[in-house]
């Protein structure tokens, strides 16, 4: 009788530094108490004998028991202020719609198989710190009165966290989620906190409610994570430190709302984006959308004065608006049978998205921000259309004419046209008399750029007229850009 009262001989492990921990239970075998077993996973009983496997499923079935009648007689003794199980190794067991009325502490506890915690109602504070989940964990629509901890825990399988409430601190600090994480509709009414959270598969905010404050801190979302459509209350405030977004989706999230510090956005080439700009199999941007969260994010990094960021996604907001121009070419591709017609549509798509004004707007000034990609244009256009009136024609203007006369020059007006092949009226000359006609030409443009009313050279026929007028509408707009693009830069 003596030995079967004896306490189980149960100690921790050096990752938990309690090294006074004593278990009170009786042993059950093997020097441990029916709580203290090691419980095997589904893995591990498919390689089990029939007989060892059913050995296991019995103490499981007496772990449920026994558990149950030692959780509801905490619950009913006055005495017992917090009801404490830890290091508890847990079967699969299910714990739904259950209401927690006391303190519950799993601290240091291993659940081997599926827990259900579905809509269960925690009072008082909750403690899972270091607890371990081998199978899947379901605490969908639970409800936490108070403060609950997940820190530093392992979700090897799934969990989900849907519609449940946080109605005042939620710690998930230094946890890893190996498995999918589900967290859409969770409701965070207090605060937040994810800091160290590493995030190693698929995690889903989905329409998520934060209210009051929320911190991701440390390297998350390894995997990919959706925060859509999460809402923030106006007394929310939302903190990403030291986050990697390299596959984070925030589609239909106001990310005005919330703060972030030194986090690892995707690149592309120098630029940083957003993950949702790029296609993946089986899923197609939605620009606009993309778009709006791009729009969101200038104006947090300007309200925070990072204006190099802001640039960025500034160019990411265009990038979408050019890029939803050939949107509707690509829904044509997809929705007809034939391939001919599906290969038409796709170059079409092409043609959509690099001829319209976004597509000009990034050519002339990279969308307003590079000043330097609009001095190189410019100096394209003074080029080209100093070429185009040597071709063209044109000749001193009177007023010059008159200066070289009174200077004892005798020769007429000489019109100045070249041809690309020489005829009767054009004939070949040397390379320095062509670099010195160009030259004029230059003079007659860069006139033409400083709005001079009196010019040297004037245009010698309607064709070169009308180089001229194009000339005055081009030049002028390309230095708006530059000047534009400058005081961007500057304005700072």
């Amino acid at each position: 009788m003596a030995e079967l009262l004896e306490a189980c001989k149960f100690k921790p492990s050096n990752e938990f530094s309690d090294p006074d921990y004593k278990c009170s239970h009786p042993i059950e075998r093997d020097g441990l108490c029916i709580f203290h077993l090691p419980k095997p996973t589904e893995e591990q009983k498919q390689v089990m004998t029939h007989e060892a496997r059913m050995a296991a499923e019995a103490i499981e079935e007496e772990f449920r028991q026994a558990f149950s009648k030692l959780l509801e007689e905490e619950e009913k003794n006055p005495e017992a202020k917090v009801c404490e199980y830890l290091y508890f190794q847990f079967p699969a067991i299910c714990l739904s719609e259950r209401d927690f009325k006391k303190p519950l502490n799993l601290s240091g506890a291993t659940f081997s198989g599926e827990v259900n915690f579905c809509r269960a109602n925690f009072s008082e504070w909750t403690n899972f710190w270091k607890a371990t989940f081998k199978g899947k964990a379901d605490f969908g629509q639970a409800f936490f009165n108070e403060w609950v901890g997940f820190c530093e825990i392992t979700f090897k399988g799934e969990v989900d966290f849907c519609g449940v409430t946080f109605k005042s601190w939620a710690g998930f600090w230094g946890t890893t989620f190996s498995g999918e994480a589900d967290f859409r509709v969770a409701n965070f009414i207090g605060r937040a906190d994810f800091r160290g959270a590493n995030f190693s598969m698929e995690a889903d905010f989905g329409r998520a409610i934060f209210q009051e404050q929320a911190r991701f801190v440390g390297k998350i979302f390894e995997s990919r994570c959706n925060f859509w459509e999460v809402e923030l209350d106006e007394k929310a405030k939302v903190l990403f430190e030291k986050a990697n977004f390299s596959q984070a989706s925030f589609l239909d999230t106001n990310l005005e709302q919330v703060h972030f510090r030194d986090v690892q956005w995707p690149r592309k080439g120098r630029r940083q984006v957003l993950w949702d700009e790029f296609p993946r199999a089986g899923w197609w941007p939605d620009y606009e959308k993309v778009a709006e969260n791009y729009r969101q994010l200038v104006l947090n990094y300007e309200a925070k004065r990072d204006f190099n960021a802001a640039e960025d996604f500034h160019i990411g907001e265009m990038e979408m608006r050019r890029k939803k121009k050939g949107e509707y070419a690509i829904k044509r591709a997809k929705s007809t049978e034939r391939q001919w017609m599906a290969r038409i549509w796709r170059g079409l798509r092409v043609v959509c998205e690099w001829l319209n004004g976004y597509a000009a707007y990034r050519l002339l000034s990279k969308y307003g921000t590079s000043y330097w990609r609009g001095l190189l244009v410019l100096f394209v256009w003074i080029a080209l259309f100093s070429g185009a009136f040597l071709y063209t024609g044109f000749a001193p203007s009177k007023e010059n004419f008159e200066i070289s006369r009174a200077r004892g020059g005798a020769d007429p007006i000489r019109v100045i046209e070249y041809n690309i092949r020489p005829d009767a009226t054009h004939h070949p000359v040397s390379f320095g008399q062509w670099m010195s006609d160009y030259g004029k030409s230059v003079l007659l443009t860069l006139s033409i750029l400083t709005f001079q009313k009196e010019r040297f050279y004037e245009p010698a026929n309607e064709l070169s007229q009308l180089v001229l007028y194009s000339a005055v509408l081009v030049l002028p707009a390309q230095t708006a850009l530059i000047l534009f693009a400058i005081r961007r830069r500057y304005k700072r």
